[in-house]
């Protein structure tokens, strides 16, 4: 009878192999790294929440452009009242196109809370690569980015009419707290936004990948 047991060899051969696709998967598993100071709420229209016991938003991202939906927010000492005080921004989305390197956001470096709050009005980021490589972005208020959705669809709206002029004023756009406009309608403006972005390779990926 044959024993069902491996041998010490064959475990140390399997174990090995299996480390080394481990290793190769984590490696090719490229990051976007937000320090504590920043809170990432959404990453593509998905909500997001780092670990519980994380200090940093580590965002694993495939190569390619991506939004990212964040806020500033910082704790200080406050020592007149023997307690403590935080400064938060409004949300800010990061577009930013992902490269086959972890990124990682420097944190700012406010030493009081003045300063701190200035710098909120405008949480200003800088993007590097792991090689040490300043990585170009673009940074918008959130209803400005809501705005700009908004126009590109009107746009491709009265485009596809025929129409030459453009609406001369637009309603203004709630923010996304309180708001009553629904996921759905979120989701299909931020599609169309990006659709009309994207060049035509990138439109002839998307729908072999989706198999439109």
């Amino acid at each position: 009878m044959k024993s069902s047991l491996i041998s010490p060899l064959k475990f140390i051969s399997l174990a090995t192999s299996f480390f080394i696709l481990f290793n190769a998967q984590s490696l090719s598993a490229k990051e976007l790294i937000f320090p504590d100071v920043y809170e990432v709420l959404k990453v593509n229209g998905d909500s997001f929440s780092r670990g519980l016991f994380e200090s940093e938003s580590k965002i694993t991202l495939p190569v390619g452009r991506h939004v990212i939906l964040y806020r500033y927010s910082e704790l200080f000492e406050d020592a007149d009242n023997d307690d403590h005080v935080k400064v938060k921004s409004d949300q800010f989305v990061l577009v930013v196109n992902k490269a086959e390197e972890t990124i990682k956001v420097s944190s700012p470096r406010n030493q009081e809370e003045k300063q701190a709050r200035e710098y909120a009005k405008s949480p200003s980021l800088t993007l590097t690569t792991s090689s040490g490589e300043k990585v170009e972005y673009q940074t918008f208020a959130l209803a400005d980015f809501e705005q700009r959705q908004y126009q590109s669809v009107l746009d491709t709206s009265s485009s596809n009419e025929g129409a030459s002029a453009k609406p001369a004023m637009l309603p203004a756009l709630p923010n996304q707290e309180g708001s009553d406009r629904t996921a759905h309608s979120r989701a299909l403006d931020m599609l169309n936004y990006w659709w009309q972005q994207a060049s035509e390779q990138e439109k002839a990926a998307f729908k072999q990948q989706h198999k439109l």
